[in-house]
């Protein structure tokens, strides 16, 4: 009996620490960010999707400008399916970058999205990654796709 509550113990603590660890501190290197007019490359882990890497297994397609409006309105359709998404919170925004943070239900995991609009070639470049872990069980890629999914129904 004693074996039991000393490992649920260890469990409780170790889940504390990497909800407190996710909710206080933030990796650089995961954080993102503009780098040279694009948003920053994703770490070396899993736990990372772009529309601007080179990697394949962490590409995904940016946003297109919606058909029959311009880059803003589709700008402003996107950050309004954001701002309903559960979780959800708009750190920043300046009509051309958006920086937003997902807090996970259960663990209180921050994942962070960042938009980069090109309108020039009607294309909103996205970026999601977790702030701690290794992997995220395509959480990040889900959630591109799911935005993706809803800003199309609008159009």
């Amino acid at each position: 009996m004693k074996i039991v509550i000393a490992l649920v113990v260890l469990v409780l603590l170790g889940v504390g620490f990497f909800k407190f660890r996710a909710m206080t501190s933030v990796d650089k290197s995961v954080a993102g960010g503009i780098v040279e007019e694009q948003l920053a490359p994703c770490p070396g882990t899993p736990n990372c999707v772009s529309s601007q890497t080179q990697v394949a297994e962490k590409q995904v397609a940016p946003f297109k400008v919606s058909a029959g409006s311009n880059g803003p309105e589709s700008w402003q359709k996107l950050v309004a399916v954001i701002e309903k998404t559960k979780g959800a919170q708009i750190e920043s925004n300046n009509g051309s970058y958006l920086h937003a943070t997902f807090k996970t239900p259960l663990m209180g995991y921050i994942d962070d999205l960042e938009l980069l609009a090109d309108f020039d070639q009607q294309e909103i470049h996205v970026r999601s990654a977790s702030r701690v872990g290794h992997s995220d069980m395509g959480a990040n890629r889900k959630r591109v796709e799911a935005l993706r999914a809803a800003y199309q129904s609008q159009y």
